[in-house]
């Protein structure tokens, strides 16, 4: 497989009134076609920053540090003004947002914001709109992505759909702009499980059909494990694990890792019994060491002296000492 989206060293500031933060430190991820890449650490761990990175929506006062590189399909995002990032974005990369009722806009009916998407495909790909016309498409497109009764739903404003119908609507324009990438950072979190469970399925079903690659940025476990083909590991704002998404979660090498996977409850575990991981995740923590080296139950002394480099282990790589004391130069 090639990478559609490949990511090298990619470091991001994010610099306040009193201090600059180190959100991201020379991220390395590669996202191959029609692959479901999750993204998944705790909050803090510098996953949605790199979602926006990717995306090129990061805030003003956030910055991509020189030597940092965001090819997609060959194209440096880092080198392009935004008149070329807005050709990009939508047909080439597609973000949906956890917070959905603030993407969509609560002045248009669901029917006009839908047609915007297959305008904006059409003339971006040179292609004519389908003869049925594009209500019937838009019928059409709310269906793919099970809204029952589209032709009434189409002709509502985002505040009168519960909030996983809002989330279909996002697919839905995602499939109208028909993009190579899709970046869904956190989708689900404010919805019910059974709600999350079916936006879970359709975008499986997406990836499927249309051969879309997929960045699913998640603090929850049980769904990058539901979802996923690989997985990357973040803490700290660097890539502490990566690999297929199974052999991460039966195998965790990472301490971090492992403490994640130990602190999901589970029905094996007794009532009232549930493992965390120590401590708190501080950015006073984040220097010239190991990030996790506070919190971590396996933690030595070199873990504190420099960052661990990331160590090929089969299928997976891993930043810990415990696996070859080497260090980033």
């Amino acid at each position: 497989m090639t990478g559609i989206l490949e990511v090298e060293n990619l470091s991001v500031d994010y610099t306040t009134s009193s201090s600059t933060v180190h959100a991201l430190r020379n991220v390395s991820l590669t996202v191959n076609e029609g692959e479901i890449l999750s993204i998944v650490g705790e909050s803090g761990s510098g996953k949605s920053t790199f979602a926006l990175a990717v995306s090129k929506l990061l805030p003003p006062n956030a910055t991509i540090l020189k030597g940092g590189k965001i090819s997609f399909r060959g194209k440096d995002l880092t080198q392009l003004n935004k008149p070329q990032i807005r050709q990009i974005r939508g047909t080439g990369i597609f973000m949906i947002f956890q917070n959905v009722f603030l993407s969509l806009n609560p002045l248009m009916k669901i029917k006009r914001q839908v047609i915007e998407a297959i305008n904006v495909r059409s003339k971006r790909t040179s292609t004519s709109l389908e003869k049925r016309g594009p209500e019937s498409e838009v019928a059409s497109i709310l269906k793919s992505v099970r809204i029952g009764d589209a032709e009434a739903i189409m002709e509502r404003y985002p505040h009168q759909l519960s909030g996983g119908q809002n989330q279909r609507v996002m697919l839905a324009m995602a499939l109208a702009e028909k993009p190579s990438l899709l970046i869904a950072d956190e989708p689900t979190t404010a919805l019910d499980v059974t709600t999350q469970a079916q936006v879970i399925l359709l975008l499986k079903e997406i990836r499927e059909k249309s051969k879309m690659s997929i960045v699913y940025v998640t603090h929850d476990l049980g769904v990058a494990a539901s979802i996923s083909d690989r997985m990357a590991v973040l803490y700290g704002g660097m890539v502490q694990e990566v690999g297929p998404a199974r052999q991460v979660l039966s195998d965790p090498k990472h301490p971090y890792t492992l403490g994640l996977i130990k602190s999901i409850p589970s029905k094996a575990k007794s009532e009232g019994s549930l493992d965390a991981i120590k401590g708190a995740f501080s950015w006073d923590d984040v220097g010239d060491a190991c990030a996790f080296a506070a919190r971590c139950p396996l933690v030595r002394e070199s873990c504190r002296r420099a960052i661990p480099a990331l160590t090929k282990l089969d299928r997976t790589l891993v930043r810990c000492v415990n696996y070859g004391e080497s260090y980033e130069q």
